[in-house]
């Protein structure tokens, strides 16, 4: 029995496993409420368990409680055979670095957000050998709003540039990485499921080439960012959301490309944006 938990998160929703049972909290193939109590009963004759719950944005309580207490819960509800694959983040590695990241780069999580994640992990390391961590990269794709808003801002001729634009942001495509989970169902370990990072002018220019070519390039700093965020509500503005895109983060991703991950970031937008026309 195959179960993922999280079963409506939005990478979740990318996920495709034969036979697989999604759980949350509605809007799934089953609901739980993820007590330690009903977490051992469900997970009790699951061979394979795919974490997905998670929280970017909130409280210090809120990310605090979906990054780690609940990591925590489903570890004890597990039998030592059972399977655990659990989707990390790269943040866990913090924001800038000056050569490309591998998976034995030392972690340096730099927001609350990522502090937490790697807690998280931890609490696996520690609790649960039978394990795969996997450190996804900035995913992209039709269901995350923030992308959404950039297309529609886009359309109406105006792109934001979060700090100068030369960044490296490992943009990925989260229907490519969703499909490869049920390529390493067998794999332990840690992997980096990203792209090896992309400047951020460089994918302006190939979004602006498809949707409008005459849009305005609006740059802003990271405190103009943020000064706007305390004024307009949006995941674009959010804190997460600005550490991420000022990152400058390349990565090393041979391990993935070794165990068969495929990333080609001019396809990746063609097929993000042919899709987000559908909807």
């Amino acid at each position: 029995m195959i179960y993922i938990l999280g079963g409506n998160s939005k990478f979740a929703k990318d996920i495709y496993i034969k036979d697989a049972i999604k759980l949350c909290r509605n809007q799934c193939d089953r609901k739980i409420d993820y007590s330690y109590e009903t977490l051992k009963r469900i997970l009790s004759k699951a061979k394979i368990v795919i974490n997905t719950v998670g929280k970017v944005y909130g409280s210090k309580k809120e990310l605090e409680e979906s990054n780690v207490k609940v990591i925590e819960r489903i570890v004890d509800s597990l039998k030592n055979n059972t399977k655990l694959i659990h989707i990390s983040s790269i943040s866990v590695y913090g924001k800038y670095h000056t050569k490309p990241i591998d998976e034995n780069t030392p972690l340096n999580p730099d927001t609350y957000y990522a502090i937490t994640k790697a807690k998280g992990e931890e609490i696996i390391k520690e609790k649960h050998k039978n394990s795969l961590i996997i450190r996804l990269g900035t995913l992209f794709g039709t269901q995350f709003p923030k992308f959404k808003y950039i297309l529609k801002m886009l359309k109406l001729g105006i792109i934001f540039i979060y700090g100068n634009g030369e960044n490296h942001i490992p943009f990925t495509y989260s229907p490519y990485a969703g499909r490869f989970i049920s390529k390493i169902l067998n794999k332990k370990g840690i992997l980096n499921l990203t792209s090896p990072g992309y400047k951020q002018i460089e994918i302006v220019n190939k979004l602006k080439m498809l949707i409008n070519p005459h849009a305005i390039e609006i740059k802003l700093s990271k405190n103009q960012l943020k000064l706007i965020g305390k004024i307009v509500h949006s995941h674009l503005f959010e804190e997460e959301t600005i550490e991420s895109l000022t990152s400058n983060r390349q990565f090393n991703t041979q391990k993935a490309i070794k165990w068969g991950f495929k990333h080609d970031i001019t396809k990746a937008i063609n097929d993000f944006v042919k899709a987000s026309l559908k909807i």
